[in-house]
């Protein structure tokens, strides 16, 4: 087996047992601080419009928190099954802020979302996220989106907004 092979079931093997850590004593020795590289295929429901996708997470278990380029959304749910993150209208766990260069972006042409929940397995890493909201100024137009796919963790590396 070639050195390049041998590294990469070991990889392999370990993020397997990352997201394997559902059982107490494996979770309590989990780490607190990792992060999710995610992909898998997109779905505009209103366009019928389908693409791959890619995308990068920074969880703090510790802040609860999960992180992306533009948001850090706080967790609704982090056990040893599932990560989550619910925002429908009036929820409090929807006070996210768009950010860009460490300060909160103030524009008006959205996108606006008012419907996102996000759910991860940690047995299988299994991603599920669907998105609904507005875009534009004058003449806003409705977008609904679903995301599918898997992560894997990773090294915790804080993700800053826009960073």
């Amino acid at each position: 087996m070639t050195t390049r092979r041998i590294r990469l079931a070991c990889q392999t093997i370990a993020v397997t047992a990352a997201l394997a850590c559902g059982a107490a004593a494996a979770h309590a020795e989990a780490p607190a601080r990792f992060n999710l590289s995610c992909h898998g295929g997109f779905n505009d429901r209103l366009t019928g419009r389908t693409a791959a996708f890619t995308t990068e997470f920074s969880v703090d278990l510790t802040t609860g928190t999960l992180c992306d380029r533009a948001y850090c959304m706080p967790l609704t749910r982090a056990d040893p099954d599932r990560l989550a993150f619910d925002c429908s209208p009036g929820e409090p766990a929807c006070n996210m802020r768009e950010m860009k260069d460490g300060e909160i972006v103030l524009g008006t042409a959205g996108p606006f979302v008012h419907d996102d929940h996000l759910s991860i397995d940690r047995h299988t890493g299994a991603y599920r996220r669907t998105t609904a909201g507005y875009v534009g100024d004058r003449a806003a137009k409705p977008f609904s989106a679903s995301y599918s796919g898997q992560c894997e963790v990773g090294a915790f590396e804080q993700i800053a907004p826009n960073g």
